[in-house]
This record gives C-alpha cells, sequence and structure tokens, in this order.
C-alpha cells in the first residue's frame, strides 16, 4: 500500500460547510477535484488531475480499509466510512466520505467521492479501530462496506441493531409462523391421542397453507418494498456525488411510487438550477 511520507501531528480541521468532491476513472485517477478538495488536501490542481486518488492517504490508515472499499464499489455498491487523509504538507484531516459509481449511458466510467466534516465520536471511533487493525490487535474486527465490525459471536448484538428491513419483515412472518406452530404443539399435548385424526389433518394442513401463504406474501411485499427502497437509496446518492443524469424507474402508484416522483421532480429542479447557473456563467 502507498506510503505517503511526512507526516505531522497538525489536524486540519473540515468545516460543517465544507464538501470535498472528486470524481475518478476506473483506475482511480482523479478526472474533476472541486475548490474545497483543493483547499483541504493542500495541492494545486494541476499535482491532482491525472494522479491516483491515493496520493492523499494517510499512512495511519489500514489496507483492510481500502480493500474493502474497491470491494464494495467495483460490486456497483456504494462506500459510506471515516477516513484520514494527508495533505500535501504533511498535516492529516478527517472525512466522512461516501464513495459512489458513476455511470454514463448505461456504463461504469468511474467513481465518485463527496466528502464532508466527520462527527468527533466518529473519528474518535474510527482511529481507535484503524490503530487496532494497523497494528495487528484487531484480528476480531473487519471493514464491511466501509463500517468496522465485529466479527463472529462478539458482533452479534451490533449485528442485531442493525437489521435490515428484509430481514425485519421475514423476522416478523417468522414469528407469526412460530406462534401457530406453538398453538399447533400445545392442541397437540393437552387433546393427546383422542383427538380425532381428520382434525389433525385439518389443523396441520392449515399451517402448511399458513406457511406458503406466507412465503408468497413476504415476497410480494419485499417485491414491493425492499427493492424500492434500495433503488431510491441508490439513486439519491448517485444525485448527492452530483450525478445528475442517474434514472429512477419506479413508477408505482402506491407511497413508494409517490416517494419515487418527489425525488424524480427533486431531480429536475437541480437540472433546472444548475443549467440556469451554467446560462449566467457563460453569459
Amino acid at each position: 500500500m502507498r506510503n505517503n511520507q511526512p507526516v505531522t501531528s497538525r489536524e486540519y480541521k473540515l468545516s460543517a460547510d465544507d464538501y470535498l468532491i472528486s470524481r475518478t476513472d476506473l483506475k482511480g485517477r482523479i478526472t474533476f477535484a472541486n475548490r474545497a478538495f483543493l483547499e483541504a488536501s493542500g495541492f494545486e490542481a494541476e499535482e491532482l488531475l491525472g494522479a491516483a486518488h491515493n496520493l492523499v492517504r494517510h499512512p495511519d490508515m489500514p489496507p483492510e480499509a481500502f480493500a474493502d472499499l474497491w470491494k464494495t464499489i467495483q460490486a456497483g455498491r456504494s462506500w459510506v466510512g471515516i477516513v484520514k487523509n494527508r495533505r500535501k504538507n504533511g498535516d492529516f484531516y478527517w472525512v466522512s466520505a461516501t464513495v459512489t459509481p458513476t455511470v454514463a449511458d448505461g456504463q461504469l466510467v468511474g467513481y465518485t467521492s463527496v466528502r464532508s466534516m466527520p462527527q468527533r465520536e466518529q473519528v474518535e471511533a474510527a482511529a481507535a479501530a484503524y490503530a487496532r487493525l494497523r497494528e495487528g490487535s484487531g484480528s476480531g474486527l473487519a471493514v464491511r462496506d466501509g463500517a468496522v465490525v465485529r466479527r463472529g459471536l462478539a458482533g452479534l448484538p451490533q449485528r442485531l441493531g442493525k437489521i435490515t428491513l428484509k430481514r425485519r419483515i421475514l423476522l416478523s412472518q417468522a414469528a407469526g409462523l412460530a406462534w401457530f406452530l406453538a398453538a399447533l404443539l400445545a392442541f397437540e399435548t393437552l387433546a393427546g391421542p383422542e383427538a380425532t385424526s381428520p382434525l389433525r389433518t385439518w389443523l396441520w394442513g392449515g399451517f402448511g397453507l399458513a406457511v406458503a401463504s406466507s412465503f408468497i406474501a413476504g415476497t410480494l411485499l419485499l417485491a414491493r418494498v425492499n427493492r424500492p427502497v434500495q433503488d431510491m437509496l441508490d439513486f439519491a446518492l448517485r444525485m448527492g456525488a452530483g450525478d445528475l443524469t442517474t434514472r429512477l424507474d419506479y413508477r408505482a402508484s402506491d407511497e413508494m411510487g409517490a416517494l419515487a416522483r418527489a425525488m424524480r421532480t427533486m431531480q429536475r429542479s437541480l437540472l433546472s438550477v444548475v443549467g440556469e447557473i451554467q446560462e449566467g456563467m457563460s453569459s
């Protein structure tokens, strides 16, 4: 991994209004850097454009973080994490980074990174975790989609606290079926062998029907809720990264469809504002 030197112990702190934006090609070479990025990094535009983005990588960042970054964005997903960067003079600055794939005409053409000021508690937690990973004492830690997580049983509480919408739907279905099954087993215990065979057949048949119905209903619900949520999240992240031409094709007539229409309206409004600004600059 690239080791940029020298480094100092001086921190350059971003303000709440700072948004550092850069774009790279598929190999990580910088193709665009906004003014805020130039000011924070201390580099001139000529030094950044065409250079590998790891020019600002700080040696305190563990290799696991960037391995996870590339694995995530090359899979087409957005990466969100806390990153320590190095300035040209060796100082450092912390950012909350969102890196998204950049798509043009349906083809992946590069990646866009938007960085902002992180919370201090985020910085402190990341610094401690990265130090453990870097020093080899973090065998129980891993980086997943930008988040530092615990492996194995130690990370179970953390994983349970981040249950996805899909898992919540499946768990609610499983809970309902578990109560049905418990009632059937209680009936078997209380009725004993005296219970009529036809009644048992009807009850267990009803349970089988409930399982099948629950599976079908869950599949339909996930298709109508979970997938659109993921698509709209991806749409919002891409727009936040500056890709105002990204598409959102969800057009249902329910509440999710209304949200999708509102997001497309926001996109058109942003495109209009950007167009007016560009016209004003050229006139």
